[in-house]
């Protein structure tokens, strides 16, 4: 439990990498649209002095934009690496679960042998299926979030619009889907 909830602090550390990312492409987008030469400039741009200054203004942004969007698939390849190592942890603890659960019926039909003094493996009669639905439970919240914030750097290059911009970057901070407070009952459930 505790290796899993370690690779959910790696998580947190690359998404809130990402969500500076995030935020600066989202600032960069809104900045887009509201675009102007200074007063101060336009005489200049009158003389030839700054030829296409605002298409060469808006070139530039849109370079910004490009450079975080590659950022924010940089970040997305690192959580599918975390979570690659989330799904591996389950899968162990889930190949466990399985040999315990065949151990134990193995054990059940040999039970006429056992002596009166003898009992079933500890681990057998564990808790140790539920502990591995616990992990699987957390990697799915993990699963879907990689899935929205992949959605959303998809996205977020080709949306102007205010709100859904906003939405993105709100969603992208709050990480829906991993739910905080069922974390901690989950922490709580195995000490």
């Amino acid at each position: 439990w505790k290796k899993l909830r370690a690779l959910g602090s790696d998580w947190d550390a690359v998404t809130e990498h990402t969500r500076e990312t995030a935020t600066t492409m989202v600032n960069t987008l809104l900045e887009m649209d509201h675009l102007t030469v200074p007063t101060s400039w336009k005489p200049l741009m009158q003389d030839g002095a700054f030829p296409d200054m605002l298409p060469r203004m808006e070139g530039r942004m849109w370079s910004m934009v490009h450079d975080a969007s590659a950022e924010l698939l940089k970040g997305l390849e690192e959580l599918s690496d975390v979570l690659v190592r989330m799904r591996m942890h389950v899968a162990e603890m889930e190949e466990v679960v399985i040999i315990g659960m065949k151990t134990k019926q193995q054990t059940r039909r040999g039970a006429e042998d056992l002596d009166d003094g003898e009992s079933d493996a500890l681990f057998l009669v564990s808790k140790l299926p539920v502990f591995a639905h616990l992990c699987s439970e957390v990697a799915n919240m993990y699963q879907q979030e990689l899935e929205a914030k992949s959605a959303m750097a998809a996205e977020l290059p080709s949306t102007r619009d205010r709100v859904t911009l906003s939405a993105y970057l709100s969603a992208w901070t709050l990480q829906v889907f991993v739910d905080e407070e069922r974390l901690r009952d989950m922490d709580q459930q195995v000490e």
